[in-house]
């Protein structure tokens, strides 16, 4: 019997493969992907570009006032406040101010669940509203921003959503003259 030589092209092709295979068995193995440990925390506004307005008691009792008449339209219960709502609500208004703009989105990144996360409140029935408007031209009353959210069908659908049992209300001036509010709707 007579012995063929293989090719030179497919021995270096074949020891190629040998050492390759050699050197990724001694490799390391790559280190698994970091698992977040959970939303990003709360970055502050920036000092001075944020103001909460004197009358911020009487607004959010106006507000919440102004809400539940809503609600009660439709025989929904009352809504009462939360502390720990009241303050991711009025964190993000401050956010808002600095911002500049109404948004979901905090300094942060945040969305509101990754907010409601953060105090240990469940998302299920996490709602927010947000808004801004200028106190010169008036159009910050309660009774204007209850109207515009009850024309508008995602937030009335917040506002009237008979999950929730609590919320919290946020109001912050910002740097170009607007004030900012939110309010954050939850059940514990």
């Amino acid at each position: 019997m007579k012995k063929t030589a293989l090719p030179r092209t497919l021995s270096a092709l074949t020891l190629a493969t040998v050492a390759l295979g050699a050197l990724s068995a001694c490799a390391p193995e790559p280190a698994p992907a970091p698992t977040p440990s959970g939303p990003p925390p709360i970055v502050p506004s920036t000092p001075g570009q944020c103001s909460i307005p004197t009358d911020i008691g009487a607004f959010r009792a106006d507000l919440l006032a102004g809400i539940n008449a809503e609600r009660a339209k439709k025989d929904l219960p009352a809504l009462t406040v939360s502390p720990d709502l009241q303050q991711i609500a009025q964190q993000q208004s401050c956010d808002d101010a600095v911002q500049g703009i109404y948004s979901h989105t905090g300094l942060d990144g945040s969305s509101y669940e990754d907010r409601f996360k953060r105090i240990g409140y469940s998302t299920k029935y996490a709602e927010e509203n947000t808004g801004q408007g200028a106190p010169a031209e008036g159009n910050d009353t309660v009774k204007t921003i209850v109207g515009f959210w009850m024309l508008s069908t995602y937030h009335r659908k917040n506002m009237l959503n008979k999950h929730v049992t609590e919320l919290g209300i946020g109001r912050a001036h910002g740097g170009n003259g607007n004030d900012f509010w939110v309010v954050d709707f939850g059940k514990p």
